[in-house]
């Protein structure tokens, strides 16, 4: 039936095109950002889940960013410790060669010189060492220094190290060798045999008591490693969940375009073609 009121075909046309155009836009939308969901128009429900998993994710690698730096304060809290360390190795050979009898008061005097260096220079590190403003190794630093490495203020999201260990010569060499007996300056002497002699029990004591410091550092440095391992890996297959829901598949979304921009131009080309329909009518009339 030819009409000039109401052009159906055109009607039909117009719907179409404008169904292909949007679809088109939003393939176009899809392929330059490389995102299937831009807005949560595109998928409400896939954008809350990616939204709260990207928050998620990013609280896994702020932790593991925290996690890595509480290893590095750590290490540097080694360094340091392993400097104490060789100075006591030290101070028990000094202590060694001034116990025997062959040595002159003046050879025990200097032996005893280098160690009360020793000693001044284990207190400097043991009061110097420190990171970001926290003291490490004089223990001011507390036995629960929190470390945050997940996304809830919970235990389970914290890992809590112990730094209250006291590395000064005030803090060693009292286990076993009586009250009041450590390497501060007041009681530690190598200038005599007799005192080099009770000083190799001290030097024994300090080492055994470094060493059981020192532990507890390598314990801590060890379990940050395995966190920051854990929320690497968490990490990774986080952000692998969150590109299956919100990235674009450009194959399909290029091939989407291609047949949306096929049928905007075939559309285009039908709309023009209605006009034959008008001639149609004027043909009547002649």
């Amino acid at each position: 039936m030819l009409t000039i009121q109401t052009d159906v075909n055109s009607l039909n046309i117009q719907n179409n095109l404008g169904v292909n155009n949007a679809n088109m836009q939003t393939a176009v939308q899809r392929l330059s950002s490389g995102f299937r969901i831009n807005s949560a128009a595109d998928d409400s429900a896939g954008y809350a889940i990616a939204a709260n998993l990207s928050k998620t994710n990013a609280s896994l690698q702020a932790g593991s960013n925290n996690a890595m730096q509480a290893s590095a304060m750590l290490n540097i809290a080694n360094s340091a410790v392993n400097q104490i360390k060789d100075m006591l190795v030290r101070l028990q050979t000094l202590a060694t060669e001034a116990a025997s009898g062959n040595n002159s008061s003046t050879a025990d005097a200097n032996l005893n010189t280098e160690a009360s260096k020793l000693l001044t220079e284990i207190n400097n590190i043991a009061s110097a060492t420190s990171y970001n403003g926290v003291n490490l190794l004089d223990g001011s630093a507390g036995s629960a220094l929190s470390i945050q490495v997940g996304d809830t203020n919970t235990a389970t999201q914290q890992v809590t190290l112990d730094l209250s260990s006291k590395f000064t010569t005030a803090s060693f060499g009292a286990v076993g060798t009586g009250a009041g007996v450590n390497l501060s300056g007041t009681n530690f002497s190598i200038s005599t045999q007799a005192s080099a002699q009770t000083a190799l029990g001290t030097l024994s004591s300090a080492m055994t008591d470094l060493s059981t410091a020192a532990a507890k550092l390598g314990a801590s440095v060890n379990q940050l490693n395995y966190v920051n391992s854990y929320l690497s890996s968490a990490s990774t297959q986080m952000s692998s969940a969150i590109s299956t829901i919100k990235d674009a598949n450009m194959a399909q979304e290029m091939a989407n375009y291609t047949k949306d921009s096929i049928l905007v131009q075939a559309g285009t080309s039908m709309l023009a073609q209605t006009k034959q329909v008008e001639q149609n009518v004027l043909s009547l009339f002649r």
